[in-house]
């Protein structure tokens, strides 16, 4: 599977009017102002006060699970199966003079299963050193920059295909969010657990599912 870019309606799937609202500033493009961090590495880019703000959203905001949750349910029509996701996804933000993972990296080095899909979903201009970088095919180590725009989504196969960030030399932050599905025809629960969270790649652990919608003739 080669990388490949999506488009959605922002007007039916705004995450970023939710996330300006859970933030409370309209330019996530500055969400680092006011914070500075020495270059992350692989423990500690998912530690900041900015994620942890980000992370409470799942506390406090059952529109935006809701709205993650009507997404998959798009994505499932669009694979025409039913679909293991990530049950919550992960947050992501590139600021100046920084990087947003802190190595290139598959995701597989990680214990993720190779059936896995990463949608990787800007809510801001990616562009530049400011946006993910990703091999073409499985080790040929020709990565490649790919810009998008609020309202894409990146897919690839993220377990296979090698895949990090610059340090970002634009001024202004890429915020945005990341995860994970399995087909279901492919998917296969497992005792292995993700490195960070501890979970195991299975559903009602790292996982849910979301079936398909019978349609048509009541079945």
């Amino acid at each position: 599977m080669e990388p490949r870019i999506i488009s959605f309606d922002t007007a039916v799937f705004d995450f970023r009017a939710l996330v300006r609202k859970h933030f409370g500033k309209e330019d996530l493009e500055q969400l680092h102002r006011g914070h500075n961090y020495p270059v992350f590495e692989r423990s500690q880019d998912q530690s900041t006060e900015i994620h942890k703000i980000f992370y409470k959203i799942y506390e406090k905001d059952d529109e935006f699970l809701a709205l993650y949750r009507g997404f998959v349910r798009h994505l499932v029509d669009l694979y025409g199966e039913a679909l293991v996701y990530q049950k919550r996804p992960t947050f992501r933000i590139h600021m100046p003079a920084n990087v947003a993972v802190g190595e290139f990296h598959k995701d597989s080095d990680y214990n993720h299963p190779r059936t896995e899909i990463t949608h990787w979903m800007p809510f801001t201009p990616a562009f530049g050193t400011n946006t993910i970088w990703c091999e073409t095919e499985e080790d040929k180590g020709d990565y490649q920059p790919w810009e998008l725009d609020y309202g894409q989504v990146l897919i690839f196969p993220s377990p296979v295909l090698r895949h990090g960030n610059k340090i970002n030399d634009t001024g202004v932050s890429r915020v945005s969010m990341d995860f994970r599905v399995v087909r279901l025809s492919e998917y296969a629960p497992t005792e292995v657990g993700s490195s960070h969270l501890k979970l195991k790649f299975a559903v009602g652990g790292y996982y849910d599912l979301m079936e398909k919608t019978c349609q048509g003739n009541g079945e």
